[in-house]
């Protein structure tokens, strides 16, 4: 809790050393900061309202129109509680029937329900608003329980490299990282580690003489590098998943393009005019 006593000794500090902040600063600036410092030590609520005012005013300059509806709905709110919810949910309805006459009848019943009756109305109104978010919701806690189950995603464990000649091709024919660590994408870390220490032990130049053993063991340590941090491996992730996509819609525009190239063929080149066929000389 800054105190009063605190304030005061912080603007005068701001005022007697602001010569020595010349390059970033000029006295003005620290009178005026000192000021604000002490208009906060005598008066705060003042000070905090001034504040507020600013920031409406801010508001009110960039959204004109949203600014001044919020604000009559608050102080309206604030005077008068019930009746200026009652209206403002008349106006909206009006608004939005205005070009549906046969809406204004169920609209004025409901007001008139509301009026007498809210907390029923608000009780069904409640009940039916969630009976709607129920099955969303329920999907939603579905998937969010999938994803702590398996927060790396799903995918079904690889058969297993038996000897250092396959773990050299297997390694050089990979077509991602966890391909190379003879691994997939849904295991955990403790399994990629498991993978990466028995893909060593194969492909360590010292004990697997290949041809190809100290690439193939580059490129395992590598894909360890990369997919054994945790955040790499979700910015690895995420690039994949983006790149499929855009091959996915490659994919798409390559056919709609076909289709359109098949279609400018059988109609013949732009430009090119449909003449139809000269009827030929009648036979008498």
């Amino acid at each position: 809790i800054v105190t009063a006593r605190q304030c005061v000794l912080v603007g005068s500090a701001v005022v007697i050393r602001g010569e020595e902040f010349a390059p970033y600063t000029n006295s003005t600036f620290s009178i005026g900061i000192a000021t604000v410092l002490y208009a906060f030590c005598y008066y705060p609520s003042a000070l905090l309202g001034l504040l507020g005012l600013l920031v409406w005013f801010g508001f009110l300059f960039v959204l004109p129109k949203l600014c001044i509806g919020l604000t009559e709905f608050v102080i309206t709110v604030y005077l008068y509680e019930f009746r200026s919810i009652c209206i403002h949910l008349a106006l909206l309805g009006v608004l939005f029937t205005y070009e549906t006459p046969s809406l204004l009848l169920p609209l004025g019943l409901f007001l008139v329900l509301f009026w007498f009756f809210p907390r029923i109305v608000g009780a069904i109104i409640g009940s039916f608003l969630a009976w709607l978010l129920w099955p969303p919701l329920r999907r939603l806690r579905a998937d969010f329980a999938a994803v702590l189950v398996h927060p790396y995603g799903t995918g079904e464990p690889p058969e297993k490299v038996k000897d250092g000649e396959s773990a050299v091709s297997h390694v050089l024919a990979a077509c991602d990282h966890y391909e190379a660590l003879n691994s997939y994408r849904g295991a955990s870390p403790k399994e990629l580690k498991a993978s990466y220490k028995r893909m060593a032990l194969l492909l360590h130049p010292d004990k697997n003489h290949a041809e190809d053993a100290a690439v193939a063991f580059k490129r395992m340590n590598d894909a360890w590098d990369v997919v054994g941090d945790v955040m790499r491996r979700a910015e690895y992730d995420a690039e994949a998943d983006s790149a499929a996509g855009e091959e996915g819609d490659g994919e798409n525009d390559a056919d709609v393009g076909s289709g359109t190239m098949r279609k400018a063929s059988q109609e013949g080149p732009p430009g090119l005019k449909k003449r139809r066929a000269r009827a030929g000389p009648r036979r008498r």
